[in-house]
């Protein structure tokens, strides 16, 4: 999330160029379908969730992963708000709901088109709001009425027509509701549909620009923070060729012509998909080079290994998560060992090949004040230590000037340039000839998988399962199963539970795989979302079988 890591172009710069991989594992085709709809990507200040009077948490678990969210949340709860929250599986943020909806993996986008339909059945929509700030808002409203089925809705995502009219009782209640839209189900192949149906709810209850509501996902209002010593030859210069969630698949292709890799800030033997296709590759390259803070998986394999230091060990402008501010990182600790920071190390790189350090030679503290001057934040850096920098312009209620940045000035939703949400999504199984959808989810131990070397804070392999199904499997807890498909196998212990829905199966992400033999990206294929060039790899159908 800093800038400190920018510095590396310096050295790519000298050395001549490199290949760099295209596209994301994280979040791209809902930030790339919230910016095509609304114009830009930003929300309300969360404390605003504090005043709503319903919360609806839908595919997030804030109580692991998003814990600035969660004081908001009780503190609404406190006042009298109701919860609902969606997701294939109970999670720790469900606890208390007053609705409960369990859709099947990937079909997210079908169950918000019919909440859609019974708004317009119950004559709930906000009508002002459509005509006002919605593109084509009546023939939007004309093709949910045409094609959307509540029959059809409630076969494909395993919510039945009566909780689907529940939670929209709870809508006629109140039209001051938080919609906290959460990453994980974006991660399919129709990714971008989803958010923009989810998205189409909050527009058609009128949502969007208002207090004590709001449709929440992230915040890209603070400005960019802006490397201040131009490279000729920069990020975008280089050649794309192998998307970032296919690297092993592409790289096995004759006409890609890799020998050596670098790898800094990952661990794809553990985050990325298809570790089995991944370890083919790495194993035909010439040349190896990770820098990491631990022997992670991906050191393992790497020829070199250069210590890294972590970001207490280290100077640092960091642009936020979900927030609008933007923060300076003070170093507080000396560097350990041999470890060093993205900027030393590239000047050490720079030093051994005989490269000149250029603008590098300026000290780390020197270089971010350069940032924050070229970025338009008239700070010294020293004045962030205890006042983090908010921009004057920064709008805490999204969209309440009713400004859209969009090519028509109003949401859309109907538009070529995004996906066609009435287009079908995946069936319920996820991949054909499998019984069971493997859901991964983030534990409270870790973010991804850096912590997972952390005494205590390794991620358990257990596969939670409808007990009804263990049942059925002959499986008590404890049992030692192994959770495969054509691609891999991992090993897990069981765990019945009726928090999730049958023909679905838990696990946490993040497990190391020298531990474990769990790590869940050996069952992973990773396909391409429907817009903004992200990472497809949650629809993953396995089997499993007993472990004598």
């Amino acid at each position: 999330m800093g800038v400190a890591r920018h510095s590396q172009w310096h050295f790519w710069e000298a050395f001549g160029g490199c290949s760099l991989t295209y596209g994301d594992l994280c979040d791209p085709a809902a930030l790339e379908t919230i910016r095509r709809s609304l114009g830009s990507i930003k929300m309300n200040a969360i404390n605003e969730i504090a005043n709503a009077r319903l919360i609806v948490i839908w595919g997030k678990n804030p109580f692991f992963t998003h814990p600035q969210v969660m004081p908001h949340v009780l503190k609404a709860r406190l006042n009298g708000a109701k919860l609902a929250t969606i997701d294939p599986r109970r999670n720790e943020s469900s606890r208390g709901s007053d609705i409960f909806l369990q859709p099947f993996p990937g079909t997210d986008g079908d169950l918000a088109l019919g909440l859609c339909r019974l708004i317009l059945d119950r004559n709930l929509e906000d009508e002002g709001f459509l005509r006002q700030h919605v593109h084509d808002a009546e023939d939007f409203v004309g093709l949910i009425k045409k094609n959307v089925s509540l029959d059809q809705v409630a076969a494909r995502t395993g919510v039945s027509v009566f909780d689907m009219e529940e939670f929209c009782t709870l809508l006629k209640e109140t039209r001051e509701v938080a919609l906290l839209c959460g990453s994980g189900l974006q991660r399919y192949p129709n990714g971008g549909r989803s958010i923009l149906s989810i998205l189409s709810l909050a527009a058609l209850l009128g949502l969007i620009g208002h207090i004590k509501c709001g449709f929440y996902y992230n915040d890209k209002q603070s400005p960019e923070l802006l490397w201040p010593f131009p490279v000729s030859l920069n990020e975008e210069d280089f050649p794309k060729t192998v998307h970032v969630g296919s690297i092993g698949k592409d790289l096995q292709k004759k006409e890609t012509r890799v020998r050596a890799m670098w790898i800094t800030r990952s661990n794809p033997m553990v985050s990325h998909p298809d570790r089995n296709a991944l370890e083919k590759v790495f194993s035909k390259l010439d040349f190896i080079v990770v820098s990491d803070l631990y022997p992670t998986e991906t050191a393992k394999w790497a020829d070199v290994v250069l210590p890294a230091a972590s970001f207490v060990e280290y100077d640092d402008l960091i642009r936020g998560y979900g927030h609008p501010y933007i923060q300076y990182q003070p170093r507080i600790l000396e560097p350990i060992g041999e470890s060093l920071p993205d900027m030393e190390l590239t000047r050490r790189l720079m030093e051994a090949f005989g490269f000149d350090p250029g603008p590098l030679s300026l000290s780390d503290r020197d270089i971010l004040q350069k940032v924050l001057d070229i970025s338009g934040i008239p700070r010294p850096i020293d004045d962030l230590l205890c006042d983090p920098y908010l921009f004057p312009e920064y709008d805490e209620v999204a969209f309440s000037d009713g400004v859209f940045k969009t090519p028509s000035g109003k949401i859309e939703l109907l538009s070529r340039d995004l996906p066609n949400i009435f287009e079908a999504g995946p069936d319920k199984t996820g991949e054909k000839g499998y019984p069971w959808t493997l859901l991964s989810s983030h534990s409270d131990k870790g973010i991804n998988s850096q912590f997972s070397f952390t005494p205590g804070l390794e991620i358990d392999p257990v596969l939670s399962i409808n007990e009804e199904e263990a049942k059925d499997a002959g499986l008590e807890d404890g049992d030692r199963v192994e959770v495969w498909n054509e691609r891999g196998n991992v090993r897990c212990t069981v765990k019945k539970t009726d928090s999730i829905r049958p023909g679905v199966l838990h696990l946490f992400f993040g497990a190391w795989d020298v531990e474990t033999g769990s790590t869940i990206n050996r069952l992973t294929a990773g396909g391409m979302t429907d817009i903004g060039w992200g990472t497809a790899f949650h629809n993953c159908g396995v089997n499993l079988r007993h472990l004598s």
